[in-house]
């Protein structure tokens, strides 16, 4: 049994590990003390950051998101996630639905406070744009990135 709880301070050390491997997954930089250091400044309800825990304690997924004001209208506020990762050790089919349940509960935390939900996919990963079509997001922008090494 897989249970989705808020993460707390508790968690923190368990969920800088799958923050590692979504980080690995994805290619993208990570720094440990800083990613440790900002769970601790967003846990307990700070910020609403969600993590999947098994029946033996281990992080098997982990989601969140920040509200911040719209660009062009501070009076509009909209919500951005920045980690939607399970824990890649499990087969795809399960994987696909704790991603789901993730991807719900931030549906409808924003649906309840009526922000919009801004979701960043890689580029050519068509399961997870096909997961978010089904569920009624769309397409708005594409974003292109030139590093400098």
């Amino acid at each position: 049994m897989k249970n989705i709880i808020p993460l707390t301070s508790e968690d923190v050390d368990l969920t800088v590990e799958a923050v590692r491997k979504y980080a690995a997954e994805m290619a993208y930089s990570f720094n440990e003390p800083y990613v440790r250091e900002n769970l601790y400044a967003m846990a307990n309800g700070k910020v609403p950051i969600m993590i999947i825990k098994d029946d033996n304690g281990q992080i098997a997924g982990v989601s969140g998101m920040i509200i911040t004001p719209n660009l062009y209208n501070p009076e509009v506020y909209e919500a951005r996630e920045f980690c939607w990762h399970t824990d890649p050790d499990h087969a795809p089919p399960v994987r696909a639905r704790l991603m789901l349940r993730l991807l719900d509960l931030m549906v409808s935390g924003c649906r309840a406070c009526g922000f919009p939900l801004n979701i960043a996919v890689r580029a050519g990963n068509r399961t997870t744009a096909k997961m978010l079509e089904t569920r009624g997001f769309k397409l708005t922008e594409l974003i292109y990135k030139k590093e400098f090494f």
